[in-house]
């Protein structure tokens, strides 16, 4: 009786009381649900989804998904960071660069983006463009140890042994 009860979502609590579920979404339900603006509930499952694709390196999958999201929210620095991210990891540097300036343009406090921008500096032997957005990091939030390591190893490229001992 019980498992019949929850193959059609309902679950007996006390004889004569029953309480209705909502089934849970499948990834494909959620990919093919349109978000519109303002439809915030739609516009974070997409997101998550997104964020999961790129967790299990299915970064073209991540990538279309975003792109769906954003033609909606164009201005979503979560978003663009993610995309930026993604981005990065199909070796598509400058787009991945592009990506996250337009969400520092947007917002130039969102660390998030910020911190994968120096990243990729620094992955590209850039190391004084890094320093740059990291010690941005450490001014908007100075217990941000991250970026103190990684100012601290761009420093060490740039043989500034000093100011990379002040960060470690």
């Amino acid at each position: 009786e019980r498992a019949r009860g929850r193959e059609r979502n309902v679950t007996e609590r006390t004889p004569g009381q029953v309480e209705h579920r909502q089934p849970a979404l499948d990834v494909h339900e959620i990919f093919e649900q349109q978000p519109s603006t303002g439809d915030r509930c739609t516009f974070d499952r997409l997101l998550g989804l997104a964020q999961a694709q790129l967790m299990a390196q299915r970064f073209e999958p991540s990538l279309q998904t975003l792109e769906r999201l954003l033609k909606s929210e164009p201005k979503n620095t979560d978003a663009l960071k993610l995309k930026g991210d993604v981005l990065y990891f199909l070796a598509r540097e400058p787009e991945a660069e592009k990506t996250l300036v337009s969400a520092l343009e947007i917002d130039p406090k969102h660390i998030p983006s910020r911190y994968a921008l120096a990243r990729i500096f620094y992955q590209q032997s850039r190391f004084k463009e890094a320093v740059d957005e990291y010690r941005k990091i450490i001014e908007q939030d100075p217990s941000y140890y991250r970026a103190h390591d990684n100012l601290a190893l761009a420093y060490a490229a740039l043989h500034e042994d000093t100011e990379a001992l002040r960060h470690f």
